[in-house]
């Protein structure tokens, strides 16, 4: 005999009027609840936990998906913008999530599922700041894994290879590029040739 296991999801998203959100209401199971969530803000994390206390429905898991890739040399932009906007959504948005579900795990006995990467691993060329973040993310993993193995809470980290999402837009990648490239310091714009971002932007591509 078989037996079937359905679950009801709140999709966390960064905007509700995105492609992304609209294709989700439209185009999948109707236990599917978008919600509006930027993990930068504690006050929509915290709207989401009361939402998921209301439905009364134990938490199975909670997956932290949510990530950002800005490429560009480090030493572009004012300051440490670039790593700064990186760390915020990468590192400190997915360990805000997981500390505001965490009793709520804690209580079914779930899971936290960390979406990790293989630069986490391995820092390619312009990518110092995300490589740098997902290695946190390694890092918090192997730790909240330890402390939270007494309660009966498992910690899993994915690390997937490249996929078709908005993260690999190219078109949006360069216009990113560029704009950090002209945010940065005359003297050290002059080291790298006008048409670099394109050329970075094509050979992210091909890449």
């Amino acid at each position: 005999f078989y037996i079937f296991f359905f679950f009801f999801v709140f999709a966390g998203v960064y905007s509700l009027d995105s492609d992304g959100a609209k294709d989700l209401q439209k185009k999948c199971s109707p236990r599917i609840r978008v919600v509006q969530m930027d993990v930068t803000k504690p006050e929509q994390i915290e709207s989401v936990v009361e939402q998921v206390r209301e439905s009364k429905l134990p938490l199975w898991a909670v997956v932290n998906n949510a990530g950002i890739l800005i490429g560009a040399p480090f030493e572009w932009g004012e300051d440490i913008e670039v790593m700064e906007k990186t760390f915020q959504v990468n590192v400190y948005g997915l360990v805000r999530v997981t500390k505001a579900f965490i009793n709520l795990l804690r209580q079914s006995k779930g899971r936290v599922v960390n979406v990790a990467s293989g630069a986490g691993r391995v820092t390619i060329k312009n990518l110092s700041y995300y490589s740098m973040s997902k290695h946190a993310v390694r890092a918090f993993s192997d730790g909240i894994r330890r402390e939270l193995v007494r309660f009966g809470v498992k910690v899993i980290t994915i690390e997937p290879t490249f996929y078709k999402t908005p993260i690999l837009d190219f078109v949006q990648i360069g216009k990113t590029n560029r704009f950090y490239f002209e945010r940065s310091l005359p003297e050290t714009q002059k080291y790298y040739s006008e048409n670099y971002p394109e050329r970075f932007r094509t050979s992210s591509k091909k890449f």
